[in-house]
């Protein structure tokens, strides 16, 4: 935009310099303001392309310092009849886990009947 500006007040420059034109009739473009965006635009450059070196850098210091590989494994998929293996086999384990609690409640309800039973006779 800029440039285009240049171009025509250099364009009109020249015709007033031939005579083709009176300096009156120009229409001066504004060229300040357009040099001002230019430079503006400039500036988000140099900031865009400070910020990707800081983080190029910063990934790189990450891959230096990080000891391990932050990747992850990828997920196996568990087949249908295995997940249903596995499902018995936890219900068999919660069944036995079961049974012994209660085998261990009624011994312990036994032996203190028992045990009451002893102190009441002495």
């Amino acid at each position: 935009e800029s440039l285009g500006c240049f171009a025509t007040n250099l364009t009109g420059n020249h015709q007033v310099d031939l005579g083709n034109r009176n300096a009156g009739e120009m229409q001066h473009a504004k060229y300040e303001e357009s040099i001002e965006k230019f430079y503006t635009l400039c500036d988000q450059m140099e900031l865009n392309l400070r910020t990707a070196i800081d983080s190029q850098l910063q990934g790189k210091a990450s891959q230096m310092y990080t000891p391990n590989s932050i990747s992850t494994p990828p997920v196996d998929v568990q087949k249908y009849a295995h997940y249903l293996g596995t499902v018995r086999n936890q219900v068999v384990y919660a069944k036995d886990i079961h049974t012994a609690l209660a085998d261990a409640a009624t011994s312990i309800s036994v032996n203190t009947t028992a045990m009451s039973a002893m102190d009441s006779s002495n």
